[in-house]
């Protein structure tokens, strides 16, 4: 005996929704492993920021600390500059004025070489003031 078509349409009807069950269950499994494979994704990308974040932070106080140093380093050569400046202002100056005293002096012991009276006072002071220049010049830095 064959079954009738409304027995037919059921076994078919039964064998649709199993099919459709099977599909849903596998869609679903495949929901489940999409979404867990998105949530191992976005714990990577969240460990990858950390990271980045925490290296950015570091480099970051490492240039402010390099930055610190170079400004130091620059605000003492600045410093130095100057005062090397200040010194050789200064050094010029004491070079003019012993040049003018070389200068005056040159000039006094030429008028007291005229002198005959001056003369004499010269040759009495010169062994001596001779050796006193000498002493003193080995205590000048310049």
């Amino acid at each position: 005996k064959s079954p009738s078509s409304t027995e037919r349409r059921r076994r078919s009807s039964i064998n649709e929704t199993s099919d459709l069950k099977v599909q849903l269950r596998r869609c679903q499994q495949a929901l489940v492993s999409i979404q867990e494979n998105a949530s191992l994704r976005y714990d990577k990308l969240e460990m990858k920021y950390t990271d980045v974040q925490q290296r950015f932070q570091s480099q970051s106080r490492e240039l402010a600390s390099r930055t610190t140093s170079l400004n130091a380093t620059l605000e003492q050569q600045v410093q130095t500059e100057k005062e090397k400046r200040q010194l050789e202002a200064g050094l010029k100056t004491v070079k003019v004025e012993r040049n003018i005293v070389v200068a005056e002096n040159r000039e006094l012991r030429q008028k007291m070489n005229k002198c005959s009276s001056c003369k004499s006072f010269l040759k009495n002071l010169k062994p001596h003031k001779i050796e006193d220049i000498k002493e003193k010049r080995n205590t000048w830095k310049i």
